[in-house]
């Protein structure tokens, strides 16, 4: 039982730090665009 249990919590964390590398890579891409466009559009309005 502790070989099996110790297995699913390694699985666990190697998902978690999947999902959390992922969704930090897809974050920053996302994020620099939207960041750097809206001062442009606003400086170009006023």
């Amino acid at each position: 039982m502790i070989s099996h249990t110790h297995k699913i919590y390694t699985r666990l964390l190697v998902l978690l730090a999947a999902i959390f590398f992922l969704t930090a890579c897809s974050v920053n891409g996302n994020a620099f665009p939207q960041i750097a466009n809206p001062p442009a559009f606003d400086y170009a309005d006023g």
